[in-house]
């Protein structure tokens, strides 16, 4: 994970989960409002690795997963995002990831 010092929103957190009944993997990313201010939404990159830390379908971009959590209102000092979890329907191998560019929007 890399820190933003400049963000509002800070990354506390992600888990790598696989569906128990379908060969799907989603990324629950739990953010953190460091902001005085209400975040109303947030907007990041997932870059996905395999088991073995080699970028899964590719070199970046290839394995990059573009997301938002929006309509939200968080308030200073609250953790949100882990109950909405990113899914990887294009890279099944993921087991981990890294998460940049963390943007409210």
């Amino acid at each position: 994970m890399l820190l933003d010092i400049y963000s509002p929103v800070e990354i506390r957190s992600y888990e790598i989960k696989k569906s128990k009944h379908k060969d799907l993997v989603y990324c629950a990313v739990s953010f953190f409002n460091i902001s005085e201010k209400t975040a109303a939404s947030v907007e990041f990159s997932l870059f996905c690795y395999d088991s073995f830390g080699q970028p899964v379908s590719g070199e970046p971009p290839a394995n990059e997963i573009k997301s938002t959590i929006q309509d939200k209102q968080v308030a200073s000092g609250k953790r949100f995002g882990e109950e909405e979890p990113v899914p990887l329907p294009d890279h099944p191998t993921t087991r981990s990831v890294e998460v940049i560019g963390v943007a409210p929007v």
